[in-house]
């Protein structure tokens, strides 16, 4: 794949992820900061797009878990989705960011979808017959 292909591949792995619920959300940011690779090309896809707001949204989030965690004092490894069950001022930041989430998304899929349409030879190769 090609950088505009990575970039894409990488923000859709993250937005299919977490897009349905608070709970998802919260499960999927979880694991790409537990999972390096995933953190660097989610937020790098991002920079790639110069989508600021949803790299503030993600770090904002980053900010919440990594909190948590060091309130609790347990590893980052150690989060889940029942997390959210059992810590309600959790919950509440993870709702908050949730629906920053939901009102940044358009314009991020808007932002992507007018950089293929520019770029058209990032992503498909047109064969004549």
């Amino acid at each position: 794949m090609n950088r505009s292909q990575q970039a894409l591949c990488m923000f859709r792995v993250f937005y299919d992820h977490a897009k349905d619920s608070e709970s998802m959300y919260y499960a999927w940011v979880s694991y790409l900061l537990q999972t390096p690779g995933y953190w660097t090309g989610v937020t790098g896809g991002l920079r790639y797009f110069d989508d600021q707001n949803m790299l503030k949204l993600l770090e904002d989030t980053k900010q919440l878990i990594e909190a948590r965690c060091n309130k609790r004092h347990v590893p980052l490894e150690m989060a889940s989705v029942q997390d959210l069950e059992q810590d309600h001022e959790l919950f509440l930041g993870m709702k908050h960011l949730y629906e920053r989430f939901n009102e940044i998304a358009p314009d991020s899929l808007k932002r992507i979808s007018m950089f293929i349409r520019s770029n058209p030879q990032d992503f498909v190769v047109l064969k004549e017959e």
